[in-house]
């Protein structure tokens, strides 16, 4: 019966140095939910994640419209 139960995974490492959107390349994951403000989508980063993401054949899902820190509903 868990089993039926959705689970959300955390990352077990923060990378925060230069290159760190590399490492979405070698993620060991099927799917990806993000929430990315709008000067993240309007910069080249957001193209780096998403061809990133499309290499490691990583379904994605991308939320650009949050304002600061989301609220419950928001998401």
């Amino acid at each position: 019966m868990l089993n039926l139960i959705p689970r959300i995974h955390f990352p077990n490492e923060v990378a925060i140095k230069r290159g760190s959107l590399l490492r979405l390349k070698y993620f060991d994951s099927k799917r990806a939910f993000l929430i990315i403000s709008k000067s993240i989508e309007s910069s080249n980063a957001y193209d780096k994640i998403i061809s990133y993401l499309k290499d490691a054949k990583i379904e994605s899902k991308i939320v650009s419209d949050a304002s600061g820190d989301p609220t419950r509903d928001s998401v």
